[in-house]
């Protein structure tokens, strides 16, 4: 068995410890909008005002703001960063440490419902995002750059701030919206092409962006097969190809971090969008190499989806199931008609950029998903908190012609 790749940016979490404080009586109508850059922000529960101050959900404001958050439960302190941005907050305190500078506020943050609320404007400075009450409607607007992140796919470019009006404009109605692991959702265009791209939103605004299509060029000087440049972000990464001199194919922004438990709380849903991502990808691979584009069979991927699953239920990774199944066997089980077919298997990674990632770099992978006998495509994912790998992918392929 190969050695299981790890991720290279590990977001870790943990369970939030409940600290005593001050008791405060809130009440429904103490809430407050939020708005990012004109359009409104999406919280897991509403901003509150407290003592006439804006208080927000600490870990989904993270979120909006593009912060990585790592929580150490037995200090009970946020640890915060944004590129070149590193901060600590202690919970039930004024007072955050930024970049070895401590600023101290008129109000603490404080467990309210089970999550802690820390003050918007304490996330706000971190970052240097203005923030303006608005009395005639009640609303922090919340105005911060998200620009500096670009990409161009043939002739189309879009930039990380882009709001949805913008977006249509230039590349219409996508082809797919789908849900990721991620709080923003994929708009996918031209899959298996050479103008693909995958485009995050959140809250109306460009979050993130993903393409491995030839034609692509970041912020107008890396382009598809250059050497990896030397400046990289906690935001931005290069994918390169080690059977292709190392170079680059792919470029992904991500301005929104992972939470565990936001995508395995609606991990049916969020993972049937992660499965077509991976489809995705393969096709446009497949492209790049003068492949056919594989049709998506829901046959297949029910049963690869089983695979997933048989083996995060049963702590193990492998081809062959606990009975001797193999992927022909299973798939011939299944009644799916078939002339040959071919498996890839990938464990320890939630994201479906990240997963595919692992197979371009192993050579027998690459070799099954470019083979140009292959007709259609199905993807499983599964995950099991108990099990070793957490999240298990499997990406089947057939031969189904008559």
């Amino acid at each position: 068995m190969q050695k299981i790749l790890k991720s290279a940016a590990a977001i870790f979490t943990a369970m939030l410890m409940v600290f005593s404080c001050t008791s405060l009586s809130v009440r429904a109508d103490d809430g407050v909008n939020v708005t990012l850059n004109n359009m409104p922000a999406t919280f897991e529960q509403k901003p509150r005002i407290i003592n006439g101050r804006t208080m927000v959900p600490l870990r989904s404001a993270c979120g909006v703001l593009g912060i990585e958050l790592y929580w150490d439960a037995s200090s009970n302190t946020a640890y915060l960063s944004s590129g070149d941005i590193k901060a600590s907050h202690r919970s039930g305190t004024t007072s955050i440490n930024v970049n070895g500078s401590v600023t101290s506020y008129d109000t603490a943050s404080r467990i309210i419902a089970g999550r802690i609320f820390m003050p918007l404007k304490m996330l706000a400075d971190m970052v240097g995002a203005k923030a303006d009450y608005v009395k005639a409607s009640n609303t922090v607007a919340l105005t911060y750059d998200l620009g500096g992140y670009s990409v161009t796919v043939g002739s189309k470019t879009v930039t990380t701030g882009d709001n949805v009006t913008k977006v249509k404009s230039a590349f219409g109605e996508p082809q797919r919206i789908s849900p990721t692991a991620y709080a923003y959702e994929w708009y996918s265009y031209g899959a298996g092409t050479d103008s693909f791209v995958l485009i995050g939103m959140l809250d109306g605004l460009v979050r993130a962006f993903y393409t491995n299509a030839k034609t692509f060029s970041y912020n107008g000087s890396v382009k598809y097969g250059d050497m990896i440049p030397a400046d990289k972000s906690d935001k931005l990464t290069f994918f390169t190809d080690k059977f292709n001199g190392n170079k680059v194919y792919a470029v992904y922004v991500n301005q929104c971090k992972y939470e565990p438990s936001g995508y395995t709380s609606s991990f049916a849903v969020k993972s049937a969008g992660e499965e077509l991502t991976v489809a995705d990808l393969t096709n446009t691979f497949r492209f790049n190499y003068g492949v056919s584009a594989c049709a998506y069979s829901n046959d297949v991927a029910k049963v690869a989806k089983k695979h997933s699953a048989d083996m995060a239920d049963n702590n193990y990774f492998a081809h062959s199931d606990l009975n001797g199944g193999t992927s022909l066997s299973r798939l011939k089980a299944a009644n799916v008609f078939l002339k040959s077919c071919s498996e890839n298997i990938a464990g320890g990674n939630m994201s479906a950029v990240m997963t595919f990632d692992q197979w371009v770099n192993t050579e027998t992978h690459r070799q099954a998903m470019l083979k140009p006998e292959f007709t259609h495509i199905g993807v499983g994912i599964a995950y099991n908190s108990a099990s070793n790998l957490k999240y298990y992918y499997t990406q089947s392929f057939i031969n189904a012609s008559k």
